[in-house]
């Protein structure tokens, strides 16, 4: 699971405590698979939302809410509407998942896993690729230049 450094201008870093725990062969806890997986989306979106101050100058007043910190990367346009919507449901439903222990086997908690794992790397390359000056090239994809 990606989680964004303290220092926000860093590169991401992997944590391997949600992917560890995911992979062992012990009792499955699905609330402690969803803790993780929401802290790692808080991590993320708040060293996003505070490089996106820096670079907007558009002040964030909420620190305390994940929701807030979607909206407001939607406001500075860093996220659509549509990928706002779906991540919004996202996290509802790792929510739903871990606190209905029937609901969530450890199949559906990996899934939800590598989707936001997927959708974490896909901020951190967006943010980098603001960082970016406009001279140097911007990643397209699997060492693809669009410049």
């Amino acid at each position: 699971m990606l989680t964004l450094a303290a220092d926000s201008t860093r590169q991401p870093c992997i944590s391997l405590t949600l992917t560890n725990y995911l992979s062992t062969q012990g009792a499955f806890d699905p609330k402690k698979a969803a803790d993780l997986i929401r802290s790692s989306m808080d991590q993320m979106h708040r060293g996003i939302v505070a490089a996106l101050t820096k670079f907007t100058g558009q002040e964030f007043a909420d620190k305390e809410s994940d929701g807030t910190r979607r909206q407001y990367m939607r406001k500075v346009g860093f996220i659509t509407p549509a990928e706002e919507t779906f991540f919004s449901g996202v996290y509802s439903l790792i929510s739903q998942e871990g606190t209905h222990k029937l609901d969530a086997p450890k199949e559906t908690v990996m899934v939800l896993e590598r989707t936001i794992s997927d959708y974490l790397l896909l901020l951190a390359r967006r943010l980098s690729d603001r960082r970016r000056p406009a001279s140097e090239p911007v990643r397209k994809g699997h060492g693809e230049s669009t410049r």
